[in-house]
Parts: structure tokens; C-alpha cells; sequence
């Protein structure tokens, strides 16, 4: 797991993504790469949607609905 991207926290995600919003290149791209491979991914990507430029986040909707279709099958054959 890289460093660059690894957020063990709600805290740490929601420093990120305020440095993010700031334009800090290394918060958007670990955020990206969270979306990609985080576990609270939605959450971050939600956040994303609602306070960054769309320039910075709408190419990461295909990858955010291919990881929500795996669980969202798990739910629904329960």
C-alpha cells in the first residue's frame, strides 16, 4: 500500500480533501487513488463531487461504479 494514498482515517481523508480543494497535487492524487483502491472510497468520492471542480473527479465515476457493483450484487442475493 503507498503512502501517497493511504488514509487510515476519516480525519485524514477530510484533511486531504480540504488540501485537495486547495489545489495541492499530491492530495488529488492520493484522493484519486483512493477512490481506486480505498475502503470509505464513496464517501471520499461523494465529498469530491460536491466541493472540487468536476475536472478533478468526474473520470473516476466508471471506476467508483465498478467497485460499488460487486457489493451492491452481495446485498441483493442475501
Amino acid at each position: 500500500m503507498s503512502s501517497e494514498w493511504y488514509y487510515d482515517s476519516p480525519s485524514t481523508v477530510a484533511g486531504a480533501l480540504q488540501r485537495g480543494l486547495g489545489g495541492d497535487r499530491v492530495a488529488i492524487d492520493g484522493l484519486r487513488e483512493y477512490v481506486r483502491h480505498g475502503a470509505d472510497r464513496v464517501d471520499a468520492l461523494e465529498e469530491m463531487a460536491t466541493a472540487w471542480p468536476a475536472e478533478l473527479w468526474d473520470d473516476l465515476l466508471p471506476v467508483a461504479a465498478d467497485r460499488l457493483r460487486p457489493a451492491a450484487t452481495t446485498r441483493l442475493a442475501a
